[in-house]
């Protein structure tokens, strides 16, 4: 089930599933995978839970794009005037953002892969840590029940 989007009082749900559907196409992403808000974060009940979801967000959202897009704008003469004017600029200035937007890319992929790495780095240094406590508890013959 899909909430209602509403701008000024008219449903504009079908429009938005469509924009995100295209980008969904020109990113490779899923829709769900757009669909995704940061607000899930709120739903974790533990620390690991958090980590694994915001990782799998920061996946989802790493790539900038610079597809084609609607700009609003007021319904008088000048306002579709001045969105023309836009759209013309944007047209002529794209490539910049593009290769900037692809910069931007290839930072967010290392740092989300750096990030990804250290946390299972951190949670392998855990994992040795937690054998390395048992073993010392079973040679002392303790074990963490008699606590």
């Amino acid at each position: 089930m899909t909430s209602r989007i509403e701008v000024a009082g008219k449903d504009c749900t079908e429009a938005r599933l469509a924009q995100l559907d295209a980008l969904a196409q020109s990113t490779g992403l899923t829709p769900e995978q757009l669909r995704r808000p940061a607000m899930t974060l709120t739903d974790c009940v533990t620390e690991s839970e958090y980590l694994d979801q915001l990782i799998r967000l920061l996946r989802d959202r790493e790539h900038l794009v610079t597809t084609d897009f609607e700009i609003p704008h007021r319904n008088t003469f000048t306002g579709r005037l001045w969105a023309r004017l836009k759209k013309s600029l944007w047209k002529v200035f794209r490539y910049q953002h593009d290769y900037m937007a692809g910069q931007q890319n290839d930072i967010n992929f290392v740092l989300g892969s750096a990030i990804e790495f250290q946390q299972r780095q951190h949670e392998e240094t855990v994992c040795l840590l937690e054998q390395r406590i048992a073993q010392l508890e079973s040679r002392l013959g303790e074990s963490p029940s008699n606590e």
